[in-house]
């Protein structure tokens, strides 16, 4: 199972120390993708959020087309990504 293969935990190790000085690298549309303003909008709210506690966000700038890794961008996201921000946004939410 893909569970197996990917441990998100070693991603956040020492994650109770906060964010300040982490780097965070992310991309708007990936360079090959069409984003609803909406969506856009809150993503970029989210990167001030972590630049709020402290954190580094830098743009990446990906030059590949992910029509050809569909699967794999998906995969990818589901496994990694997804977890490790609703983790870190629920650790800066007041209880």
């Amino acid at each position: 199972s893909w569970n197996n293969l990917i441990d998100v935990t070693v991603f956040l190790t020492n994650i109770d120390n906060g964010i300040k000085g982490k780097k965070i690298g992310w991309s708007s549309d990936l360079n090959s993708r069409i984003v609803d303003e909406e969506v856009l909008e809150i993503n970029k709210n989210a990167m001030r959020i972590f630049e709020k506690h402290g954190a580094i966000v830098e743009d990446l700038d990906i030059k590949i087309n992910l029509d050809d890794y569909e699967e794999l961008d998906s995969i990818l996201h589901l496994l990694l990504i997804t977890p490790i921000i609703k983790f870190t946004i629920k650790k800066m939410l007041p209880n």
